[in-house]
């Protein structure tokens, strides 16, 4: 049985406050009216919570990333349960349209195929912002790049997950 996988970011500095009803509600409208390019919703939060007073240090730019960022993990855990639960998950994959660099012996139920792009994406996520954090390395500027690339990276993937939902339900 396949589970909710669970975005929880490698950094205490991350784990900062929740999101508020406010955040949700900022994003939702951000993406309703941006429905031609939803990634300009990218930073939304971020961005206004950076610019409040007292916001400005490492501490709080962590903190105002992590407040987006549980947003953004909420859509995308909720587009990918969607797409596990929905019609997709239940597909049987044939080995037969299985590209070269993910080969299977034989026919897999969707829902394996997407919990396996979520693994590979989670560890690809990790790289790409530990590589992007080398920029800062030795000082607190490359706690704040990786928070940022993390958030980014999660709200790009829950667009991309939210997407095929789309797709499938106009179908």
């Amino acid at each position: 049985m396949l589970g909710i996988i669970v975005l929880a970011p490698p950094l205490a500095a991350l784990a900062g406050p929740a999101h508020s009803a406010g955040d949700r509600a900022a994003i939702e409208a951000c993406l309703k009216d941006s429905r031609e390019r939803p990634e300009s919703c990218i930073e939304l939060v971020y961005d206004r919570c950076v610019a409040a007073p007292g916001n400005g240090s490492t501490p709080g730019m962590e903190d105002c990333a992590a407040r987006e960022l549980a947003v953004w993990d909420d859509k995308l855990n909720a587009a990918y349960r969607k797409l596990v639960d929905g019609a997709l998950g239940k597909v049987d994959a044939l080995p037969e349209h299985r590209p070269a660099e993910a080969p299977r012996a034989k026919a897999v139920k969707g829902a394996v195929l997407l919990a396996d792009m979520e693994n590979a994406w989670i560890a690809f996520r990790a790289r790409k912002c530990d590589a992007s954090a080398l920029t800062a390395e030795g000082g607190t500027l490359a706690r704040t790049i990786y928070s940022t690339c993390f958030l980014d990276e999660t709200a790009r993937q829950a667009l991309f997950l939210q997407s095929i939902v789309d797709d499938v339900a106009s179908r």
